[in-house]
Order: structure tokens, then C-alpha cells, then sequence
């Protein structure tokens, strides 16, 4: 099954207005890496993105494309959406 990704831990009061409930956090910032925020382990994205799963993530950041960039390389990931794709869907559904 594929697991949820979410980009930073600021978006957490959006998740769970919306009903998104991640399986991960994670971020590119080493410093943040291993701290629990909200019951979530901040993960590196490095390390995450190389286990034998499916992801599918949620960019929270406003460097969306530098981060879709980033992304693309890991073939694992199925999916990749803005805040706003996911903010603008929900409303019109």
C-alpha cells in the first residue's frame, strides 16, 4: 500500500482540518531529522525515499517545483501534489 508523505511539520493544522492523516514528515533540513513534533518523527527524505515502499506526497513548502525536481528521482513515488492541488480538490469535490 502506498504511504502518505507530507513535506514539512508547519502544515499540520491544515492536515487535520482537511482530514489528511500522514504516515510521514518529512524535510530536508539535517537539523530537524529525528525530532517528534505532534507524535511524528521528522524523517530525511534521503533515507525515507530509498525503503521499498510507495509514497505519495504532499508538498506543504512554496518551492513546489524545486521539490517536485528533487523528487523525481525516486521512482517509488507515485504521486506528487501542492498544498494548493490538494486544498483547491477538496473544496470541489
Amino acid at each position: 500500500s502506498q504511504k502518505m508523505i507530507i513535506g514539512d511539520i508547519e502544515s499540520l493544522d491544515w492536515e487535520k482540518e482537511m482530514g489528511i492523516i500522514p504516515d510521514y514528515i518529512c524535510d530536508n533540513d539535517i537539523k530537524k531529522h529525528g525530532k517528534e513534533v505532534e507524535s511524528y518523527i521528522i524523517h530525511n527524505p534521503e533515507i525515507l525515499f530509498n525503503q521499498d515502499e510507495e509514497f505519495i506526497v504532499i508538498i506543504t513548502s512554496s518551492f513546489i517545483y524545486e521539490i517536485k525536481s528533487q523528487l523525481s528521482k525516486y521512482p517509488n513515488i507515485k504521486a506528487v501534489y501542492s498544498y494548493n492541488e490538494i486544498s483547491y480538490k477538496l473544496k470541489t469535490e
